[in-house]
């Protein structure tokens, strides 16, 4: 084992002020488990209940609609759904959760729903898809100008990317 007396002498030097004894300290790549072999070890996300109003998906209007009617219900499991397509993500976690509420319920962002909704309820929409890609362009005014949203489309609809 490589120890801190092979380190840099002002490293050594500041130990002996601290009247540390180097030698016995071993470097972070030789001690037993190094932090890339170690990973992190904490339990795993809880799996969460899915919302009791799934998200319509018929086209990105619906979808987009259905997001701001889970954002002004506070519907966490159903914000997580509007990423996560049920067949290659089956269980919703507090992870996920979380993410959802960062992206839609919280504070800071909850300004920019709000000028989403505006616009969506103004007729100020313009929806172009190309095959499986959807782009929702909404004219929110102000500093903000115009949002574009990405939509994608899964077996079961319209799910909006990350």
């Amino acid at each position: 084992m490589r120890t801190a007396t092979q380190a840099d002498p002002q490293v050594l030097a500041q130990l002996a002020e601290l009247g540390l004894e180097a030698r016995t300290l071993p470097l972070d790549e030789e001690r037993e488990g190094a932090a890339e072999e170690r990973g992190f070890q904490g339990p795993a996300p809880q799996a969460i209940p899915e919302s009791p109003h799934p998200l319509p998906r018929e086209n990105p209007r619906a979808l987009l609609a259905g997001t701001l009617a889970a954002i002004s219900r506070g519907d966490a499991a159903a914000l997580a759904r509007t990423r996560r397509d049920p067949l290659s993500h089956p269980t919703l976690t507090e992870d996920d959760a979380a993410d959802a509420r960062r992206g839609f319920l919280s504070t800071a962002i909850r300004p920019y729903w709000s000028k989403v909704r505006q616009a969506l309820d103004a007729g100020r929409v313009e929806v172009s898809v190309d095959g499986d890609v959807a782009t929702v362009r909404l004219q929110t005014g102000g500093a903000l100008g115009s949002v574009r949203l990405r939509m994608r489309k899964e077996s079961d609809g319209w799910y909006l990317d990350q």
